[in-house]
This record gives structure tokens, sequence and C-alpha cells, in this order.
């Protein structure tokens, strides 16, 4: 509803490849009046909003009342602070930015090219990533190894190299950042979600290299991530964290992840993110 063009032509014909039913509507109002008349209930619904202006922060409260359970992602061109706690604060799941939708429609049709957001192209995992998936790994510093395998592992094993740049959506999917070197890319960052043990409820997992820590990367990575997950039917995220991993903590509690120990292990948080519900506002 009322997203640009490219990006509402791209996600109808993505999720009608996967056999997902897909209705676009003109604007909220009309998606109003055909819900009232049908009372069909969105697994997911995108909507092209600026949660601070006034009438369409009403709009978007309309919305959320109306499709019930569903996940709602308000679409922009910013995500920041102020955006994403007004937008949250209407009901919606979370705010999206144009890239991170744009570049995941990118890879999945294989229509057009990545999307650059200023130094950083953030896309698709793909499976010809396989030696720079690896290349990502090994510059990992220990600690930063330890933070996301929970060990001192130097590099994935062939197996798990395979699993991880051979996605199968809507099952499992991951997102990269990278940046242009000479005739490649270097991959800097990557979240990904994978089937757990809570049925519907995928695990998911995100690091960033040493260097290109403490700019965002990794919330636009995980709220791009929420999105997919929320496409594939997926009724929300959780992951394991060390309770010392306090900057990864702390991104969770600001994207309304909840937590819980972790029965059996005291080093260990769970956090949890339901795309149902009323999402707790942004700290």
């Amino acid at each position: 509803m009322e997203l640009p063009g490219d990006v509402g032509d791209g996600l109808s014909s993505l999720l009608g490849r996967h056999a997902i039913d897909v209705k676009t509507y003109a604007n909220a109002g009309f998606f109003l009046a055909a819900d009232a008349a049908t009372r069909t209930r969105a697994r997911c619904l995108f909507v092209g909003l600026d949660p601070l202006s006034e009438q369409e922060h009403h709009n978007l409260r309309e919305l959320s009342t109306a499709v019930g359970p569903a996940a709602v992602f308000v679409v922009a061109e910013t995500a920041d602070k102020a955006r994403r706690r007004a937008a949250i604060g209407a009901g919606a799941t979370d705010i999206i930015e144009y890239p991170m939708l744009t570049a995941y429609l990118a890879n999945r049709l294989s229509q057009c090219a990545d999307v650059a957001t200023g130094a950083l192209i953030y896309r698709a995992m793909l499976p010809e990533d396989e030696a720079l998936e690896q290349a990502f790994v090994r510059s990992l510093s220990e600690r930063s190894r330890y933070l996301r395998f929970f060990s001192a592992l130097r590099e994935l094993s062939p197996q798990t190299l395979y699993q991880f740049t051979h996605t199968e959506f809507p099952e499992s999917h991951a997102l990269v950042a990278a940046v242009s070197a000479s005739d490649r890319q270097d991959i800097v960052a990557v979240a990904r979600y994978a089937p757990g043990e809570v049925p519907n409820v995928a695990d998911f997992a995100v690091v960033v290299a040493d260097r290109w820590q403490g700019q965002g990367i990794a919330a636009r990575l995980l709220r791009g991530l929420m999105a997919v997950a929320a496409v594939a039917g997926m009724d929300g995220l959780q992951g394991m964290v060390l309770k010392e991993n306090t900057k990864m903590l702390s991104l969770a509690e600001a994207l309304g992840f909840e937590r819980r120990r972790c029965p059996g292990d005291a080093t260990v948080w769970i956090v949890r993110r339901s795309f149902s519900g009323s999402p707790r506002a942004p700290t």
C-alpha cells in the first residue's frame, strides 16, 4: 500500500512465485473498506506511510487494528529512532528502510542490481558467496567469533559453509552487507535465520566485522531479516545471546525483543520477538 512502484511490484511478484496470495491497494482507505467488507486477515502487511504525520499516524493505527495479529511493517526512506518509536507506538511491528527491502527483492527476483547505501551494499546471501563467507569468518577477531559461534572456531566446516550460503526461502534466509574491493565484494556483516526448535519461530544470528561495528549495520540487517521472516510466514524470531554480549542484548531490546534465561545455561539469554501482538516501544 502506497509503496514505490518498483518495491510494490517486486514484492507482489516475489510472493506470487512462492504461491503466497498478494493483494495490493492504492491507499489505506481502500484497504480498510475492503477489509471491513471481507474481514480478510493478512499474514503480513507492508505500508508506505510516514508515521510522524498526524493523519498517517492515525491511518497506521487503524490498519494495525484492522489486521489483528498480522505483522505490519512500515516502509520508509529512513528508519531513525523517532520514526520507529512512532510506528511501533501506532501498532506496527517495525519500520524498514527502502534500501533493505529493495535489496531483498532485487536478489530474490534477480531483476536488478544490488542496492548501495553509502559505502555498503545490502543484498541476499548467494550460493556463489562460499569463498567470501569463509573469508569473512576468518577475518573476525577471536572475540567476535566466540560471541557469534560460542566457540573458538577459526573457519566454517564444508557442511556448515554450504548450509550458510545455500539458504532455502522461506525456511531459511540470510542478508549480507558488503563493500566493493577491486573486482569483488567483501562481506562485512551477515544476518540469517534458520529453522529452530520452536514451531514456526526461526532462530536468528547477526555478526559484523570488527572494524565495521558501531555503525548501525546490525540493526539494519536485523530489521530487514524480520521483514523477510514475516513474509515467509514465520510467527517470530529468537536467538541465543551470551550474557557478556551486551551490544547484541542492547540491540535486541531496542528492536522489541524480550529476553529470558536459557534453561540449563546461566551464561546465555534467549531473546525473542513475536510478529503479532503489541511490541514494546524501542528504548
